[in-house]
C-alpha cells in the first residue's frame, strides 16, 4: 500500500507543475496610478472603465501590448499591457522584492 501512495505522488508531479504554471500570471494587478479599461485594444477610444492602482483583475487574453481583462465587478475590457503586472498565488514576495 505504501509503494502505491508514493507511486501516485511521484505520478501526479507532472501535473502540479503545469497547474501551477497556467495559474501563474492569470491574476494581474494594476501598477498604474489609474488603468484606463477599453472597449477594443485602441488608444483613440474614450475609456468605458477606469481600474485604480492595487485593483486586481483576471488575464482574459493578449493582443500586441494590450491585455483584455475582468475586473472584481464584471466589467470586461482592454488595458495596456505594461499598465499590469502579474500576481503569482504561488510566490513568497511582493512584486517591490519586500517579504509578505
Amino acid at each position: 500500500a505504501w509503494a502505491t501512495f508514493v507511486l501516485a505522488v511521484l505520478a501526479s508531479l507532472p501535473l502540479l507543475v503545469v497547474s501551477r504554471r497556467s495559474l501563474a500570471g492569470r491574476v494581474l494587478v494594476v501598477r498604474a496610478p489609474e488603468a484606463a479599461v477599453r472597449s477594443e485594444p485602441r488608444l483613440e477610444l474614450e475609456a468605458i472603465a477606469s481600474a485604480p492602482a492595487g485593483a486586481e483583475a483576471r488575464r482574459l487574453d493578449e493582443l500586441g501590448g494590450w491585455t483584455r481583462i475582468e475586473l472584481d465587478d464584471g466589467t470586461r475590457g482592454w488595458v495596456k499591457s505594461d499598465a499590469l503586472f502579474p500576481l503569482d498565488p504561488f510566490r513568497s514576495e511582493r512584486p517591490d522584492g519586500g517579504a509578505k
